[in-house]
C-alpha cells in the first residue's frame, strides 16, 4: 500500500512539473538576513550575530531563478559567549548573488517553488571600530553558500508577488585568511524576502 501511495505522489509531482508553463519573470527584491557565526576556540564557543536589510532584482526563468542584491547593516555586532557584547558601530556591506534551480508546482492558484543553489557574497564595505571587542579583521570578503528554501507566487495578470526564505549553510566561514588551527568556525543564514514583477512571457 505504501508502495503504490508513493508512486502516486511521484507521479503527482511529475505532471505538476510538465504542467508548468515556461514564463520569465523579473522585478525589484527586498529581503532580511539573520546571520549567526558559530566559533568554537579550544572548548570556548562564541557565537556572532548579525541583522541585514537588502534590496536588488531578481529574473526568474520558471526553473531557476537569478537575484543580485546588496545588503547592508541594521544594527551592530552582536557576540555571545562567557560574555556577552555588541559594537553598535561596526559597518559590513555585501553584494549578494544568487543561482537557484527551481521545482515549481501548483496548488490551486498558488505556485510553490523549493529551491536550491549557490549565494556568492562579496564585501564591499567593511568598517570596524577602533577600540572594544574582538577583532574583525577581513570579516568574510568573499563566501559561497549553498542554499535551499522555498517560496510561493501569488500572480494578477501579469504580475508577480512572491513571498520567500532561504537557508543559506556558509561553505567558506572563516573570519580571516590566516584563522589559527584550533578555530572551528560555522555560519548559517536565514533569510525573509519579498519580490514584486512583472511576467514578460
Amino acid at each position: 500500500m505504501r508502495k503504490y501511495g508513493l508512486i502516486l505522489i511521484l507521479l503527482l509531482l511529475c505532471t505538476s512539473l510538465n504542467a508548468q508553463e515556461f514564463t520569465i519573470s523579473t522585478g525589484m527584491d527586498m529581503n532580511y538576513f539573520l546571520a549567526l557565526f558559530l566559533q568554537d576556540m579550544s572548548g570556548n564557543s562564541v557565537t556572532t550575530i548579525t541583522h541585514f536589510g537588502g534590496f536588488g532584482a531578481y529574473a526568474d526563468f520558471t526553473y531557476v531563478r537569478l537575484m543580485v542584491d546588496y545588503s547592508f547593516f541594521l544594527t551592530g555586532v552582536r557576540f555571545e559567549g562567557s560574555s556577552t557584547h555588541a559594537l553598535t558601530d561596526t559597518s559590513i556591506d555585501f553584494l549578494n548573488i544568487y543561482l537557484l534551480g527551481k521545482y515549481p508546482f501548483t496548488v490551486g492558484n498558488i505556485v510553490i517553488w523549493p529551491s536550491l543553489g549557490f549565494l556568492y557574497s562579496y564585501c564591499v564595505n567593511f568598517r570596524k571600530p577602533d577600540s572594544g571587542g574582538p577583532p574583525l579583521d577581513e570579516y568574510g570578503f568573499r563566501d559561497v553558500h549553498l542554499v535551499g528554501g522555498v517560496g510561493l507566487d501569488f500572480k494578477f495578470n501579469n504580475m508577480v508577488f512572491s513571498p520567500y526564505f532561504q537557508f543559506a549553510y556558509n561553505l567558506m566561514p572563516e573570519m580571516s585568511d590566516d584563522q589559527p588551527s584550533n578555530v572551528h568556525t560555522t555560519q548559517l543564514t536565514f533569510v525573509l524576502g519579498i519580490s514584486f514583477g512583472y511576467i514578460l512571457k
